[in-house]
């Protein structure tokens, strides 16, 4: 019964102890509240006249601006616990002194601060109680939970407004305080105890703005605020608060409107105080019963369905409805049109309870802690003032001139408001989509610090450096005096050859070799006395590449010097244009080529890597087969970095062999994209063995060749499917054609029902003694199915915001992750996010998924996986299901394992068969 009740609520087993402990604590509250209600309204509407209402607007404004004042000192102060008891107290004591107000003759009075203090009541306590609320849960859990904490609200006002008849009956109207006295001191008493409980104690320590009073003992290092440019963040701290701070001050705007003229319209049709009791009883009891239904069942499931932004437009939508028919409706006795307005009332408070109040709540959610609570705060608290103030303004300057403020004037006034309204929602959803891509951000930023030098003075001193300075120092000098085009610099650079840094001198004949007019002389007698390598190889071939006599000279004792400098010498006697040089190049190449030492024979082959105008072909065809593996690897690389065409069959064909297949792979992937080119020549079989090998080389090269190579076979049915689409993200593809589009969208549809399915086959895993290993797979197959889907959606709509929820599923960083797939909502299709937003909830607690049916059969179980659904599960796991088939001796099964025949398996699959049948012998 308990786990129905759960599943109807939306709520799991683990967070159902907390929303406990909440709704009983929100059950004592409302109860004061709803019986607050009716004594404070009962009064007012029989006591005193219509044009207080606005008076008692302005004063609850600045009341209420006081109040959040000091609430947010204390809110700083105090942990969330803490608070919330302080403020049930607090207000317990407040009635005890209006109730004694009641003996001191200025009833009217009375009355007055009543009515103020019932808005006080609401907000304070409201600030307190979700702000505790707000600390407990994600955003995630906070679609679905808020709902169900705020209908504890809604339930105990029910109560209230029922129990409020009799009770005035019995014990007289003025006495109810006494009962709302005793609901908070019980409250009180209820959540003491509940605080003492374990789950309750990671909020003792931990104050509104986040931290613990532990750390306040630690100092901070003070950083100089950045001065505040703008309104917003001088204010509001954040657009998403400001967004939805303007928000709540419309819609206070409707409420307060609508609340005046159905008191006003109410206090014409009564004449007495019980009767009036009676009414405003029955009128709220009505309005919650039917809150409470859509809040426990219908809320949360509708803000998971439609989403947050879209959930925005309900209340609004439903009031522009009641306007429209008000506006265009005729009835001269007025009868009809005030029942059709107090239902407009009615669904207005409903609304505002179900599906106003906690999607504002969720929409603060990606924010952090402490700009959550100020965001509460601010939109709650700081707004319903000047909304006050307008309204109850607005009715006095009416009042004063005679206007009539009727229904049609009130309506009119509300169509103006709603207007508005519709344009802030869409200000806020842009604002919304912002945080939540802000809350997943990495944090990494890049700083341009290009320089540019113009002054004479700072080149002198530049100059000086170049002299005094350490090794970096002076490279950096050198930069900035390049970059300022300073017209000594080849002199300067000139005078560093013999600088003691070798990293300076490495500087110097680097930026000399791409400099007009060198001076060859010091160059060549650097070179006499340069002992680091890597300057004498820099040297050579610069030296080579603008002294051709210099070239002709070191070309006739080449074998003299090291295998790097051999290397620059012979690729520039290769390059040359002059036959002689080229012929001895050549003659010292064939050297190498046929040489017994396997250094040279891979030197041989580094070198034709080298040359841009010749081909060694028959050389290269030579070395693939040498048995050094050193010049093997060498000569396949080479074959395709040169990307010579006829010797791909025989590269190809070396992925046959175990010791040689990463050589292989190595070398294609030196190829490039032409590869995939070039490989349409190739013979059908030679083709079809690549696939495999080919979808994973594609997926790490650039080019149009590889993702055509990749799409094609996007478009057979292939077990590779996965493979597919995951090279295509890794090479960042982006869809810009129709056909392209079609196709992902259609094999996302696949992935999505597929993950479905498996939640379906997760709950129906039969018990077995490989279950828990059952489920684990199809765990892990449906995070697959999600991540796959990802991938799909960045391909089609370009979006880094997939690649960062990639990111974060892959470093499980569950916080940021929650923020994350929220946004999907807002940036893919209505059903592709529902789609994708029912699996992540599965992933993120499997004990959601709905159960369907009984628990199948354990041969008809595998059969489903192995052979029924073979198209949507992964080969590891239906090879799992093989084996745990046989450690279980499912007879039947293995049966119909022996007969089944596939045209295209994987390997594991396939081997996990034989080896299950091999050992079954004569079955």
């Amino acid at each position: 019964m308990k786990d129905r009740t759960l599943r109807l609520l939306n709520l799991k087993k683990s967070e159902f102890p907390h929303v406990f402990d909440l709704l009983t604590v929100q059950f004592f509250i409302g109860i004061a509240s709803a019986l607050i209600n009716v004594l404070a309204f009962s009064h007012f509407i029989n006591k005193l006249y219509v044009h207080k209402i606005p008076q008692a607007y302005i004063i609850i404004a600045f009341a209420l601006l006081i109040i959040n004042v000091i609430y947010e000192k204390l809110e700083h102060a105090l942990s969330a616990v803490q608070l919330l008891k302080i403020i049930l107290l607090f207000n317990a004591t407040v009635l005890f002194v209006i109730w004694l107000g009641f003996f001191s003759g200025s009833e009217h009075t009375v009355v007055f601060i009543l009515l103020v203090w019932t808005i006080l009541i609401y907000m304070i306590s409201g600030y307190a109680f979700w702000g505790l609320v707000s600390q407990l849960y994600n955003i995630r859990e906070s679609k679905r939970i808020f709902t169900i904490v705020g209908s504890g609200d809604i339930s105990s006002k029910l109560i209230g407004y029922l129990a409020a008849k009799p009770l005035m009956a019995l014990f007289g109207i003025n006495n109810l305080i006494w009962f709302a006295i005793g609901a908070l001191i019980t409250g009180f008493f209820v959540f003491n105890q509940a605080a003492k409980k374990k789950r309750w104690k990671e909020l003792h320590g931990k104050t509104n703005t986040g931290h613990s009073h532990a750390a306040h003992g630690h100092h901070e290092i003070p950083m100089a605020a950045a001065p505040s440019k703008d309104l917003i963040s001088t204010v509001f701290k954040k657009e998403l608060i400001f967004a939805i701070s303007m928000l709540s001050l419309i819609s206070y705007n409707v409420f307060n409107l609508v609340d005046y003229t159905f008191l006003t319209e109410v206090k014409g049709k009564y004449n007495n105080i019980e009767s009036v009791g009676f009414f405003v009883a029955v009128f709220f009891a009505v309005g919650r019963f039917v809150a409470l239904i859509l809040k426990l069942v219908f809320s949360s499931r509708v803000i998971e369905r439609l989403g947050i932004i879209t959930c925005l437009f309900i209340t609004p939508i439903t009031l522009l409805f009641f306007s429209l028919i008000l506006l265009f409706f005729n009835d001269e006795s007025g009868y009809y049109t005030l029942y059709i307005f107090g239902f407009m009332t009615l669904l207005t408070e409903v609304l505002r309870s179900t599906m106003q109040e906690p999607v504002f709540f969720i929409l603060f959610q990606p924010l952090k802690e402490k700009f959550r609570l100020k965001g509460h705060l601010i939109s709650k608290g700081y707004m319903l003032p000047p909304s006050l103030l307008i309204v109850g303004l607005s009715l006095i300057v009416m009042h004063k001139t005679g206007v009539e403020i009727s229904i049609l004037l009130v309506i009119k006034l509300l169509l103006v408001n709603l207007l508005l309204w519709g344009v802030i929602i869409f200000f806020l959803r842009n604002a919304y989509l912002k945080t939540l891509r802000d809350s997943i951000k990495k944090g990494v930023f890049n700083t341009d610090s290009n320089a540019h030098i113009r002054d004479a003075g700072t080149v002198e001193i530049l100059v000086e450096k170049v002299k005094s300075g350490n090794s970096s120092e002076t490279i950096y000098a050198l930069q900035l005096l390049e970059d300022a085009q300073y017209p000594d610099i080849k002199n300067i650079l000139e005078g560093l050859l013999q600088h003691p840094a070798m990293e300076v001198r490495y500087y110097v004949v680097e930026q000399l070799s791409n400099k007009q007019n060198s001076n060859m002389q010091l160059l060549r007698d650097m070179l006499d006395r340069e002992p680091d390598e890597n300057i004498r190889q820099k040297l050579f071939s610069v030296l080579i590449r603008k002294d051709v006599d210099f070239l002709t000279e070191v070309a006739h004792k080449v074998h003299e010097y090291e295998y790097p400098i051999r290397k620059v010498i012979i690729t520039s006697l290769l390059n040359q244009k002059e036959f002689d040089l080229m012929h001895h190049g050549g003659k010292d190449l064939n050297s190498l080529i046929h040489s017994a030492d396997p250094k040279e024979r891979e030197l041989a082959v580094e070198i034709t890597m080298e040359l841009k105008n010749v081909r060694f072909t028959g050389a290269i065809n030579l070395l693939i087969n040498d048995p050094d593996p050193r010049v093997k690897r060498a000569a396949i690389i080479a074959a395709c970095r040169l990307k010579i065409k006829q010797l791909l069959p025989h590269i190809l064909g070396l992925l046959d062999n175990p010791s040689e297949k990463y050589l292989a792979l190595n070398g294609l992937l030196q190829y490039g994209d032409e590869l995939f080119h070039h490989i349409h020549g190739l013979p059908e079989d030679q083709r079809e063995h690549f696939k495999y090998e080919g979808i994973k080389l594609a997926g790490k090269v650039k080019g149009q060749y590889s993702t055509r190579f990749l799409l094609h076979n996007l478009k057979t049915k292939s077990i590779y499917t996965e493979h597919i689409i995951h090279s295509l993200w890794t090479k960042d593809f982006i869809c810009e054609h129709n056909n392209d589009s079609e196709l992902l969208n259609r094999l996302l549809n696949q992935f999505l029902k597929a993950g479905k399915q498996k939640i379906t086959d997760y709950v129906e895993v039969p018990t077995a003694i490989h279950q828990e290993g059952i489920k684990n797979a199809i765990v892990g197959e449906i995070k697959n199915d999600v991540i796959s889907a990802l991938k799909i959606c960045a391909l089609l709509h370009n979006k880094a915001e997939f690649n960062r929820i990639l990111e974060l599923i892959h470093h499980e960083e569950n916080t940021r992750l929650y923020n994350a797939v929220e946004m999907l909502e807002l940036v893919l299709p209505k059903k592709t996010a529902r789609d994708l937003n029912y699996l992540f909830n599965y992933l993120f607690d499997p004990s959601l998924a709905k159960k369907t049916g009984s628990n199948a059969d354990i041969s008809q179980f595998y059969n489903k996986i192995v052979f029924d659904e073979a198209a949507i599960f992964r080969p590891l796991t239906r090879a799992y299901c093989i084996y745990s088939s046989w450690k279980e001796k499912q007879i039947p099964f293995l049966k119909m394992l022996k007969t089944h025949t596939e045209q295209e398996e994987h390997i594991i699959v396939s081997e996990t068969r034989q080896f299950v049948l091999k050992d079954m012998g004569g079955l």
